[in-house]
Order: structure tokens, then C-alpha cells, then sequence
């Protein structure tokens, strides 16, 4: 889940490789108490939330494709955690401008709260 190349691989294998898929879930939770950079974003960041939205939207063209050959309704379900609650101050500090470019602050992180 770290690495975007990563997750496409596996999503082209899945597509290729399963004519069927009824559901799929969505999960990611790594939980790093020291900064570390991960193709350019602070680690938790993109493991937890940028990658883990990345599978789920590059699965959608797969999930479609078997609602309609199966008339059925394929589930997407993205599991989140209550860290987000736990991490409130460090997502209040970057509500002004961009969100991520808030969180991507190394001399603003705060990890322990993360």
C-alpha cells in the first residue's frame, strides 16, 4: 500500500486474473510514530487515505464491468479508523489551505498523534 505502482500492479492482476468480484474492502492502517516520506507524502498519509482511495478507485472499473455482465451489485467498502478523532489537532492546524500540504509539514507534524 505504499507504493502507487504497487497498487496498480495488483488492481491489473485482480482484473485480469477474477471474472467475478461481488465485493471488495478496502484497508489500510499503519500507525508511524517517526516522519517518513513515501513517494513524496508523509508516510500515514499515503498509505491510509491517498493509496487506500487509489485501490478503491481503480477498482471501480472492474467492480462496473461485473455489475453489468452479472446484473448484480458489487459492495466497495473503505474501513477507516477512529485515529482520525485521536488526530484532531493536527487536522485542525491544517485548515487553512490545502489539507494535505497541512499534513505533508514535517516541522508541523505532531507523529505522536497521529
Amino acid at each position: 500500500m505504499a507504493s502507487s505502482e504497487s497498487i496498480k500492479s495488483f488492481v491489473q492482476k485482480v482484473s485480469t486474473d477474477f471474472d467475478r468480484i461481488d465485493g471488495f474492502v478496502c484497508n489500510a492502517g499503519v500507525m508511524i510514530d517517526k516522519w517518513a516520506d513515501v513517494e513524496g507524502m508523509e508516510s500515514s498519509m499515503a498509505i491510509n487515505v491517498i493509496n487506500t482511495l487509489q485501490l478503491g478507485i481503480l477498482l471501480m472499473p472492474k467492480l462496473s464491468e461485473v455489475a453489468k455482465k452479472h446484473a448484480m451489485h458489487p459492495t466497495l467498502v473503505f474501513i477507516v479508523s477512529v485515529l482520525g478523532y485521536t488526530a484532531k489537532a493536527e487536522l485542525d492546524k491544517s485548515r487553512e489551505g490545502n489539507i494535505f500540504e497541512g499534513l505533508n509539514n514535517q516541522k508541523r507534524a505532531n507523529m505522536d498523534q497521529r
